[in-house]
């Protein structure tokens, strides 16, 4: 291996750690120790891979001292500044983007005394809506440090350069205007944007923006496209990655040419589009490693690829260490060092499968983009395990399925859009084949999502045991003395059998419990599961104060138990954070019927979008009155509306919840009163298990309800918040009445198996 590539592994390997390390003192000492050992095998001639050993020593040394140099002039300089009001200068880098209650905008703080941090300002008076890159803003804001998001370290910001937000206290004012070279490709995205809403449709100009500039929030605002592209594994096409970046180049060279003169253009015009794309760490990864794949023959430098991955990571931890842990980046590298490792073996491996058929071209392009596609998802399943809780299964089949049509479909947009700049009726003429080729893309996508355990959810341990001891099987079967087919074929074989092994064990441990009660994490909010043989129970799917949705975390947590549907889903009451996933969920599996009280009222403005995805997926809707009965099956369930009168949490439907002799609680946000009000009006069997009302606040959970469950277990479900939940009021009640108590934001989803 080269000597870059040894020096560029051994930094980022120091990078990765040194993120990881608790104080800068811990960095400071191992990069001493690492100098020290370097310096050491600096007079140690006679050993051998001596020189090897100087690199990786004084190469981690540099790593660890970088992060914490580069941490100490961002994220230390941010915390200083951390909950203070001031008055800032902030040069814009981009196009203010428009929120449902806001505008914000991201630049760079240039505030004399203050230091040039990255930083994202949130105007509540749209003020600053028609500024432009480059412009000043002046305004009053509050700071606040990104590194920590809903009360949990976060790295998402920091892996972007934004080390600040400021919350505005009134309008801002907007200054001159500055037309630096930094901040054409700003401007040429926005123009791209408006370009592509005039020649597409508005479904389809959503996939386009993803697919050419990296902009998913379209995408992600429509829950049918968002949850089938996840669950396929095509996600990662449509978002602006190492791919796009391939196909760009290899447009320009049918364009262009092979000539060191259109290597020249390539380089400028792929450059031009990585910052335009906003600078993700996957395309700016691809565009290094382009960079140095187009100068290697202007050089006469041999081009070697794994040493062009690897300095592609360092340079980019050189610009900004923190993304080191950005999902993103590790996902792109992941995929590429199985491409590049793994892919040629596999082919070989295929090609000597099919003997004589090999020979034909289509069968080739099929067996490359499967073996591709596969050695993706082996080098990328432990990054999307830890960052997203799946494993999509069926991603190769979804890759040879549509491949050819996405790059198909980006070149395409990207001539569509060219052509609109200059005659706009070619244009639409070249947009109508595109999107043709979007439905297409789209609808493999939802055929492929809508087959069962197309994604396995690592919600449930037995998933993660499966997936570790599925690599430690491959690489205990790579160190064997077998041949090359044996190694792949015996370990994939077991792994697959294994599987299946896994998901009928997963089916029989939920079927055969008589019953199974799950309070589900899904932050500050409340969604609570009830399973009998095939029969599911849901009671809310909502939460706030979280970076994930309720319904994705709910619809997860459902399908690793081996849910197939939700018979029925009761809504306490229409808050958003007791509602708010609702179409989301929808999206994952079935559900049948949803129950609300007919008079809640709507203070969240949630029940069109619930009407409008339960019309959508045929669900039925019911609207019950003060009191009302369902069976689901060995479920039975009995619900009421106390009060006749109030606002939205004191019209909160009760329910309990029965399977067998276990009985389950739960008053919603019900406030002490309306819990006195059932008490003296309802009578119910000893109740085994209570979700504590309103996430443990002191308006809930009444001396008298205390009493009346005395044999019971509590639940409260509670996620970071600024509310003060559970108050310390509760808790002490709940602990003075000796009721053992479980919280979601320690323990994560609490569940109760009945026997």
């Amino acid at each position: 291996m080269r000597i870059l590539a040894i020096a560029s592994i051994s930094f980022s390997a120091a990078v990765l750690c040194a993120s990881y390390m608790p104080g800068t003192v811990t960095k400071m000492v191992f990069a001493i120790a690492f100098l020290l050992f370097g310096l050491l095998f600096c007079f140690l001639r006679s050993l051998r891979y001596r020189s090897a050993i100087r690199i990786v020593a004084f190469s981690a040394a540099l790593g660890l001292l970088w992060f914490s140099l580069y941490s100490s002039l961002t994220v230390e300089k941010a915390h200083d500044l951390d909950g203070q009001t001031l008055p800032l200068a902030v040069v814009l880098t981009d196009y203010p983007r428009a929120g449902a209650s806001f505008v914000s905008a991201e630049g760079i703080l240039a505030t004399e005394g203050l230091p040039s941090l990255g930083i994202r300002i949130y105007d509540t008076t749209y003020s600053i809506s028609d500024a432009e890159p480059g412009q000043l803003v002046y305004l009053t804001a509050r700071l606040r440090s990104t590194d920590v998001r809903y009360g949990e370290p976060y790295e998402g910001d920091l892996a972007s350069g934004i080390y600040l937000t400021g919350s505005g206290k009134g309008a801002a004012t907007l200054g001159e205007k500055g037309y630096a070279v930094r901040m054409l490709p700003a401007r040429a995205r926005q123009i791209v944007l408006k370009q592509i809403n005039r020649i597409f449709s508005e479904d389809d100009s959503s996939f386009v923006r993803s697919l050419l500039l990296g902009d998913k929030t379209e995408l992600y605002r429509r829950p049918d496209l968002a949850v089938s592209m996840s669950r396929s594994g095509i996600m990662h096409i449509v978002a602006v990655s190492g791919m796009h970046i391939g196909f760009l180049v290899g447009f320009l060279w049918l364009v262009f040419g092979h000539t060191r003169k259109s290597a020249l253009i390539s380089l400028l015009i792929v450059w031009f589009f990585v910052f335009m794309t906003g600078l993700p760490p996957s395309a700016v990864r691809a565009g290094i490693m382009q960079t140095l794949f187009l100068l290697a023959p202007l050089l006469h430098r041999e081009d070697d690829p794994l040493t062009s991955l690897t300095a592609a990571l360092s340079f980019l931890l050189l610009a900004n260490p923190f993304s080191v842990r950005s999902a993103g980046l590790q996902l792109s590298f992941c995929a590429v060092a199985g491409i590049l490792i793994l892919a040629p073996r596999l082919q070989a491996f295929f090609m000597s499968l099919f003997g004589r058929f090999s020979s034909f071209a289509p069968v080739r392009y099929l067996i490359g983009i499967f073996s591709s596609s596969l050695s993706v998802m082996v080098f990328a399943v432990p990054v999307t395990a830890l960052h997203f809780s799946s494993v999509q299964v069926l991603s190769p089949i979804t890759n040879l399925l549509v491949m050819w049509a996405v790059s198909l479909c980006f070149w395409g947009s990207i001539i569509a859009v060219l052509l609109s700049l200059l005659f706009l009726p070619a244009a639409a003429f070249i947009a109508v084949p595109v999107s043709f080729l979007i439905r297409y893309i789209v609808a493999s996508a939802k055929a492929i999502s809508a087959v069962p355990f197309a994604s396995l959810y690592t919600c449930s341990d037995t998933a993660i045991y499966w997936v570790a001891g599925t690599y430690l099987l491959f690489f205990l079967f790579v160190s064997l003395p077998l041949s090359s087919w044996k190694k792949v074929l015996i370990p994939s074989s077991i792994s697959a059998v294994s599987l299946v092994a896994l998901l009928l064990f997963t089916l029989m441990r939920f079927n055969r419990a008589e019953g199974v009660f799950s309070v589900i994490d899904v932050g500050q909010g409340q969604s609570v599961s009830v399973f009998s043989g095939e029969n599911t129970l849901l009671i809310d799917c909502g939460g706030i104060f979280s970076a994930e949705n309720a319904g994705d975390a709910v619809g997860r947590y459902l399908l690793s138990c081996g849910r197939k549907k939700v018979d029925l889903l009761l809504l306490t009451h229409l808050h958003e954070d007791h509602v708010n996933g609702i179409p989301v969920l929808m999206e994952y599996l079935p559900v049948n019927e949803i129950v609300f009280y007919a008079y809640s009222t709507d203070e969240d403005s949630q029940l069109e979008s619930i009407l409008a995805a339960a019309e959508s997926h045929g669900t039925k809707i019911t609207a019950v009155g003060k009191e009302a009965e369902a069976s689901l099956g060995r479920i039975s369930l009995k619900m009421t509306t106390p009060l006749d009168a109030g606002d939205t949490n004191e019209l909160c439907l009760f329910s309990v919840s029965s399977v067998g002799e276990y009985d389950l609680l739960v008053t919603g946000d019900a406030p002490k009163e309306a819990e006195r009000c059932f008490l003296s009006e309802n009578t119910f069997p000893d109740i085994d298990l209570f979700v504590v009302g309103h996430h443990g606040s002191k308006t809930s959970s009444s001396e008298e309800l205390l009493s009346a469950v005395p044999h019971a277990t509590a639940v409260i479900s509670t996620g970071y918040n600024t509310y003060g939940h559970p108050s310390p009021e509760t808790l002490e009640a709940l602990s003075g009445h000796n009721i053992p108590v479980y919280r979601t934001d320690l323990s994560g989803t609490v569940q109760f198996f009945i026997r």
